[in-house]
């Protein structure tokens, strides 16, 4: 669950680090930085509480970034293409769906396999 929830950080920085070197506003960088934050916190939260809590947590966050995507105002400083903000949305709808599916337990957790004695 962590990988999920550090894959959720680092999505978030592309966009601050897209602004370095240039000339940006400061209403911009406080919003990227914001976000940054919050998915650290998400990132803490998924180390820090049980499994099930941390997967819902971690997939709530995806689902904030695609949002922030969404809503994403690049500003004139950003070196990001245009189309970015929309690919990353998707990709993060793709992983909170793939985070809220139940999936089969792994065969370490079922057990040995029954022996047929015919």
């Amino acid at each position: 669950m962590t990988s999920y929830a550090a894959g959720l950080v680092a999505a978030a920085i592309v966009y601050p680090v897209a602004h370095i070197g240039r000339p940006s506003g400061s209403d911009v960088l406080t919003r990227e930085w914001t976000a940054v934050l919050a998915t650290t916190a998400v990132f803490i939260g998924a180390i820090t509480l049980p499994k099930q809590w941390a997967t819902g947590l971690t997939a709530i966050g995806w689902i904030a970034h695609a949002a922030f995507d969404h809503a994403h105002e690049r500003g004139t400083s950003s070196r990001l293409p245009r189309w970015y903000p929309a690919l990353c949305a998707g990709y993060d709808v793709g992983v909170a769906t793939l985070l809220c599916v139940p999936r089969p337990p792994s065969a370490s957790a079922r057990g040995p396999e029954p022996v047929n004695r015919l």
